[in-house]
Formats: structure tokens, C-alpha cells, sequence
């Protein structure tokens, strides 16, 4: 499994299943169980000074708040000529600006988020983040 820090309140609206894509300006060639980390309150000040919708709760900071199952990538300027039923949703996604998507399925929010610092880029959970998501997901 790997992990992405995202800002909040991004990382909260993926866990609660309202945001089904993550954004980014590099393509990932990764495909499989992808563990949400919400960044840290400092770098998400930017973000929640812009953010004009309901903020979500809990917000939790620095922890790992969710896992998904990261299932596409796709350049955001080939969106429009989507052919795939499963992919037709990217086409009005509130969320979806690219320059490339990655598409998140079955995302499962923990319910205890897990203290944790991210890092940038995709990085791999510790043993022992491992073994705490997975006793999470297994109740």
C-alpha cells in the first residue's frame, strides 16, 4: 500500500466519499490501495482561506484519515472524449481539474484517524501504520 498527504479539507471530503478524485500535475503509473493522509494545519491554511463550502467534521490534521483504491489516472484534457461508462462521471465532478485525475474507488474512512506525517509525493506507510489501518478495516 502506498500513502498521499492531501490538504485539507480535501483529504476529509475524499473519506467521506464526496470527492471520488485527487488532482495532480504528475501521472502515477500505481494502481491499487492508496492510503488518504491529511496533511498538516500549516500547509493547509491557503486551502481553507479559499474554501467556500461547508467545511467537513471531523477535520482531522496529520493522520492518515482514510484508504481508497486508486483504480485510474487520466489526463485532464482527454476528460472530455471519454468513451468509458465508468469514467463518464469526470466529465461534471465538481472536484476534477486535472492536469492529471486520479480516480479513487471504495474508499473506506477509518474511524480512528492515525497520527502520522506525510510526506510528498507517494510514499509507503511504517509496519505499524500498516498494521493499524488494516485492524481499522477489518471491524
Amino acid at each position: 500500500m502506498h500513502a498521499i498527504t492531501i490538504c485539507q479539507p480535501f483529504a476529509s471530503l475524499i473519506a467521506d466519499g464526496e470527492k471520488r478524485v485527487e488532482n495532480r500535475t504528475w501521472a502515477v503509473r500505481y494502481r491499487g490501495d492508496l492510503a488518504i493522509h491529511a496533511a498538516a494545519p500549516k500547509t493547509s491554511r491557503r486551502w481553507l482561506k479559499e474554501w467556500t463550502g461547508e467545511l467537513p467534521d471531523p477535520m482531522p490534521f496529520s493522520a492518515i484519515v482514510a484508504v481508497a483504491e486508486l483504480t485510474h489516472c487520466v489526463p485532464f484534457d482527454l476528460v472530455g472524449s471519454l468513451i468509458d461508462e465508468e469514467l463518464q462521471f469526470l466529465k461534471t465532478h465538481e472536484h476534477a481539474s486535472g492536469p492529471f485525475c486520479w480516480v479513487l474507488e471504495r474508499v473506506q474512512r477509518l474511524p480512528d484517524p492515525i497520527a502520522c506525517s506525510g510526506q510528498q509525493g507517494l510514499w509507503t506507510p511504517t509496519e505499524d501504520q500498516h498494521a493499524a489501518i488494516a485492524a481499522q478495516l477489518s471491524n
